[in-house]
């Protein structure tokens, strides 16, 4: 029974005999690609996408794509993955010998199938955002810290590039990613007499008011940020969304 589907401009027939439908599939799309029908780095659909479109079982798809990545073919890459590529990766190391392409920080996520497109790095920023404060003038560091795997990774870098740097670290508390009232994490930071606080981690979207007039307020890359922000030195990051009014009404 012939089925077509397209990839881009290209219109690909799929004739099926009996219970050869796998083979079938492998050669349309090998042939499809030695022609020059299919060229090279066209990007095909994903298994389920294509068993949907072909009424066929996505097995049966996934078991010809692996053919075809076994002939040099296809390349499969994985998703992009944040946090959750720390735990995944040994997963994929081990039985998927699939790419990953992280877009997540963490250094701990990097192996022989594990690539990071991230931006910048989670081991070298703790070590330039040291030169700021110790330029600035700070020596006594408080750190909140994201409650996540990243977050926690963060803070290990940032305690090794602080006290590298001579920077002594008086406090650190663990806050939730999620929108939540944040004040008794920053009453005690205050409590420890800082003069200057650091929040390490990513994604982040902060709603405060901060009046600093002797220290350095620095929002981080990739921040949806709205209140009111004063301070000796204020440092904006790349990628930074910036309202300013009042956080609070």
């Amino acid at each position: 029974m012939p089925r077509s589907w397209a990839i881009g401009d290209v219109d690909l027939h799929l004739d099926v005999d009996g219970t050869r439908v796998r083979g079938a599939l492998e050669r349309t799309l090998r042939d499809a690609l030695r022609s020059g029908r299919l060229a090279p780095g066209t990007r095909l659909p994903s298994s389920r996408a294509l068993a949907r479109d072909l009424g066929l079982a996505r097995n049966t798809v996934a078991a010809a794509y692996a053919q075809l990545v076994a002939e040099g073919c296809l390349v499969v890459f994985g998703p992009y993955v944040s946090d959750n590529v720390v735990p995944l990766r040994s997963h994929v190391e081990r039985t998927a010998e699939v790419p990953i392409i992280t877009l997540a920080g963490s250094e701990g996520a990097l192996g022989e199938w594990c690539f990071a497109l991230n931006n910048g790095s989670m081991a070298e920023e703790p070590v330039m955002l040291a030169a700021v404060l110790k330029a600035d003038g700070h020596s006594r560091i408080a750190i909140a810290h994201e409650t996540s795997l990243i977050g926690k990774e963060y803070l290990g870098y940032a305690e090794r590039a602080y006290e590298g740097a001579g920077l002594q670290i008086v406090g650190s508390v663990a806050i939730p990613q999620v929108e939540t009232d944040k004040v008794d994490a920053v009453t005690s930071l205050r409590a420890t007499n800082p003069d200057a606080v650091v929040h390490v981690g990513e994604n982040n979207v902060l709603q405060a008011n901060i009046y600093a007039p002797r220290g350095t307020v620095r929002i981080k890359s990739k921040t949806q940020a709205t209140g009111a922000f004063l301070g000796d030195h204020v440092r904006i990051g790349q990628n930074v969304t910036l309202r300013l009014d009042s956080a609070f009404k």
